[in-house]
């Protein structure tokens, strides 16, 4: 017996020592740009807005507590049946009332449109509310505004409150992971998608690839965005913002972490470039099979049983590195790492066999295909 499971152990092996290559360079965005900038571009913030009084409370006092002023902070009210206007103006930003929802749209892509239509800066940054910005945020979006023909994207690290918020770990590693941007080329992939909570692109740059007008009908529509970039031979990066740029998700309860994720998470393999869509397959394979070998440990020859509760090991140790670099994640989120991963597996094929369907999931108040 001890052959045949040898096998897959070893593989699993072999898949946890190439997963630190794939996925070890995940880094932030500091320093990428010049170390001393005299005249910083003009910056427009856009904040899309549903429902969002709470967390704009976070996110505008962050924005006007920067270093450097950004030019404006345009919060888009899409519709919203709470205060998300009254405390936006508040805190001074300016609010934009959303107009219906037009047929062949998606809510997100048309709350960007209008903000960005009425937005004056050179550059535009797009935020979503759920995220805060901390203190240098500005001064190091102004040493990327440096870089020529680059558009740049920036992963919120996760910041965690409540125990259930660790079942998103292997959601938040996955959508990062998934940009492609963070493998063995590193900035040198070929191919480099956005993440969709922090998007900074040149004004120009932006209107060239047609907008959020060109992804007007998509779920991901960072994703498709980025593509229209590349077809103007314009680079896309993407970096985590840890220490930049912090977010919290689903703070309202386990409802709306499932329903947030479940609302279009399996779209992504679709659009997943394939060295990463390859790197985490292998990787949640050798993940797979340390669960199912600690399971039938039991059963296990004497010469496999401490070989299984080492491999297993192995991984939670991996995966504790991974997830303390995207968010602040417990522990326990690693050391028991199948609750997470199991439900993520869960989540991820209810979405698959949704979309198979044609049925939708509804996430404030909207119907999501």
């Amino acid at each position: 017996m001890a052959w045949p499971l040898s096998l897959p152990i070893a593989l699993a092996a072999c898949s946890w020592v190439v997963s630190w290559f794939a996925f070890f360079r995940l880094r932030s965005v500091r320093r990428v740009g010049g170390s001393n900038v005299k005249k910083p571009a003009t910056i427009s913030v856009v904040i899309p807005a549903r429902n969002e009084e709470a967390n704009l409370a976070n996110l505008i006092p962050s924005l006007n507590a920067q270093s450097r002023s950004f030019l404006e902070i345009i919060v888009v009210d899409d519709q919203s049946e709470d205060g998300t206007a009254s405390v936006a103006w508040e805190l001074g930003a300016t609010v934009i009332s959303g107009k219906p929802l037009p047929a062949g749209w998606n809510g997100k892509p048309w709350a960007l449109k209008q903000g960005s239509d009425a937005a004056k800066g050179a550059w535009l940054l797009f935020l979503d509310a759920d995220t805060v910005a901390l203190p240098d945020l500005h001064e190091e979006l102004a040493r990327l505004a440096e870089v020529e023909g680059t558009a740049f994207s920036i992963g919120p690290y996760h910041r965690i409150g409540k125990l259930y918020e660790n079942l998103s770990a292997f959601f938040h590693l996955t959508m990062n992971v998934g940009t492609n941007a963070f493998g063995l080329r590193g900035s040198d992939a070929e191919r480099i998608e956005f993440v969709g909570q922090c998007l900074f692109v040149r004004r120009v740059d932006y209107d060239r690839a047609g907008g959020h007008e060109s992804v007007k009908d998509t779920n991901l529509e960072n994703f498709h965005l980025a593509g229209h970039f590349r077809k103007l031979g314009l680079s896309c990066r993407t970096y985590l913002g840890k220490g930049l740029v912090e977010m919290r998700m689903y703070p309202d309860g386990y409802d709306s972490l499932r329903d947030g994720w479940a609302k279009g998470f399996s779209s992504g393999v679709g659009v997943t470039p394939a060295p990463a869509l390859v790197g985490l397959s292998l990787w949640f394979s050798g993940l797979s099979i340390a669960i199912v070998s600690l399971i039938l440990l039991p059963s296990l020859p004497p010469s496999m049983r401490l070989l299984v509760p080492a491999l297993y090991l192995l991984y939670a140790i991996q995966c504790g590195v991974f997830f303390r670099r995207i968010g602040n994640y417990s522990a326990f989120a690693a050391l028991l790492f199948p609750i997470p991963f199991l439900y993520y597996l869960q989540l991820f094929i209810r979405g698959c066999l949704r979309r198979s369907s044609g049925a939708a999931a509804k996430w404030k108040g909207r119907d999501v295909v």
